[in-house]
């Protein structure tokens, strides 16, 4: 006789939950070549599966175009969220910020910077660039002091109060370069800083002639320092690539005198709207010239739309490389391994072709634990878990909220691997995408199996 077998499962109010885990009250006894069949499903599942991306995957992107050589990798660090692609884009920002390019093509990535979220549940990514321009110290805004000198080309201060004046656009996060000729002798500080945090100097120079001559700022601190002199004439170099920041000290005969770098924290790599703050205390009458060399900030504001920098050519690749990390990171995305995509705009833009929330283009593996079923789960690489794979279910596409309303008037049984009787007091069950990652579900769904004898038919 066919044996039905109901099963409840239950999530915590206002939560989801990951499986359905039933006891039974009495045994059931499965003879030996039994075979299990999938009757019927009512489960709501969650709007968003759980994503989750390995430690250290990686792919390569590259600007202005060039030889394969030129692609930067970026590796991405171990991030998983129940419900949103968005913490994965976000460290993928980062990362990609923070990530020096290769150095033969260090020059095309000048002024670029990467903004990645969501468009219509679609994974996009971004590339803003713009020429660097002329720091134009007239252009600042003068916050406190006065000058006695104030030009595109020349800043000194009068010495008569502390001075503050700021650039207020944003400084791109992947490469950057900053240098100004020290023409007057005196402290300065001149770093970069929070948009709207001022006080938090993401990195920076300090020439104080009472504490130690030259000092680089990173972090909001001070991160190296040299006893080094400075005097009128030689240029000072702030560079950043990447998380690195490298600081020089070149005198006027050419000779380098200064060199520290330091590496940004994730802290003082999540910013992306920076000023540029040059402070002068009280009494110094110090001076500094850009000599037509002091690339600048860019005026890049992702939410303006008439400042999205100039149009550049934008490639990314998710390599097929041995192991799943990369695999998994595309298809997390909605991207297909082994494949290049390429736009050119201002900003240069990327979207995924598929989906990259939800379940709607995915099947529904129903899985079962419990009982062995004679079902096989492939794997390219590695060796792949078995999973007992009851059926594969389709969400209708025209489902909102994720609903499966299955039911067969047909069951298709399979084979259990039982040689000899089984007894079984317990089954779990859960509901799987073509990952095999765990789909959560919401309220009570219900599954129904039909449990076949070795003579038994439907």
């Amino acid at each position: 006789m066919v044996k039905l077998i109901r099963l409840k499962g239950q999530a915590k109010s206002g939560s989801t939950g990951v499986e359905i885990n039933n006891n039974f009250s009495s045994s059931i006894f499965v003879q030996p070549k039994s075979r299990l069949a999938l009757r019927s499903v009512q489960v709501e599942l969650e709007k968003a599966r759980g994503f989750a991306v390995p430690v250290n995957t990686i792919y390569r992107y590259r600007i202005n175009g060039g030889l394969n050589d030129d692609l930067t990798t970026v590796a991405v660090p171990a991030v998983s969220d129940q419900g949103s692609l968005n913490p994965i884009l976000t460290e993928m920002q980062i990362a990609a910020n923070s990530t020096a390019p290769v150095v033969s093509a260090a020059s095309k990535y000048s002024g670029s910077l990467h903004i990645y979220d969501m468009n219509a549940e679609k994974a996009r990514l971004r590339s803003y660039q713009a020429d660097p321009k002329n720091a134009g110290y007239d252009n600042w805004l003068v916050d406190s002091g006065s000058f006695t000198t104030l030009t595109a080309d020349a800043l000194t201060s009068d010495g008569s109060q502390e001075v503050e004046t700021y650039l207020t656009e944003v400084v791109p996060l992947v490469n950057n370069t900053v240098n100004f000729t020290y023409a007057v002798t005196g402290d300065i500080t001149w770093a970069h800083v929070e948009y709207d945090a001022p006080s938090q100097k993401i990195y920076g120079v300090q020439i104080d002639s009472t504490l130690t001559p030259v000092s680089l700022i990173a972090n909001n601190s001070i991160a190296a320092t040299s006893p080094y002199a400075i005097t009128a004439g030689d240029v000072v170099q702030m560079t950043k690539s990447g998380r690195t920041i490298t600081l020089t000290v070149t005198d006027n005969l050419g000779s380098l005198q200064v060199s520290l770098t330091a590496e940004l924290n994730d802290t003082y790599v999540r910013p992306q709207a920076l000023y540029n703050l040059i402070s002068i205390p009280q009494g110094q009458t110090t001076g500094i010239t850009s000599g037509g060399n002091a690339l600048q900030a860019l005026d890049i504001d992702p939410t303006d739309p008439a400042s999205d920098g100039r149009a550049h050519s934008f490639r990314v690749n998710f390599p097929n490389l041995n192991g799943t990390n990369v695999q998994t990171l595309a298809r997390t995305l909605g991207f297909d391994s082994a494949t290049n995509y390429d736009n050119t705009g201002a900003p240069a833009t990327i979207e995924a072709p598929r989906v990259s929330t939800g379940t709607e283009l995915n099947g529904v593996l129903v899985a079962i634990d419990g009982l062995d079923l004679d079902t096989y789960v492939g794997a390219t690489n590695g060796i792949q878990n078995d999973v007992n794979i009851l059926d594969v279910l389709q969400l209708p596409s025209n489902s909102a909220d994720q609903s499966i309303d299955y039911q067969s008037n047909f069951p298709v049984p399979l084979d259990l691997k039982n040689d000899r009787e089984q007894i079984i007091r317990n089954l779990r069950l859960r509901f799987l995408d073509n990952d095999l990652n765990v789909l959560a579900y919401k309220g009570e769904p219900i599954v129904v199996l039909e449990l076949y004898g070795p003579d038994e038919t439907t």
